[in-house]
């Protein structure tokens, strides 16, 4: 499926969102949630590193998590913000 940029966008902040609040599941939870396709959620997922964005599955957790100690914000693109002290 083909998806706009705008619907491109929905879905990469929906993402961040889940990942944020550490209810994403693994990736064929993800693309229910999503409704479209695994293949998809990874296309996606890719995005996201394509910003140098460190995501990685935490299986105690059961969901996708960004990096320990940075701070992820999405504004139509993904940055960074280092949070140690």
């Amino acid at each position: 499926m083909r998806f706009t940029i705008k619907e491109s966008i929905d879905l990469l902040k929906r993402i961040h969102l889940m990942i944020v609040d550490q209810r994403t599941g693994n990736y064929q939870e993800l693309a229910g949630k999503l409704n479209v396709a695994p293949s998809t959620v990874y296309r996606l997922l890719a995005v996201i590193r394509s910003y140098e964005v460190e995501i990685y599955y935490d299986k105690d957790v059961k969901s996708y998590c960004y990096e320990a100690n940075k701070e992820v914000k999405f504004d139509g693109g993904f940055y960074v913000v280092d949070t140690k002290s």
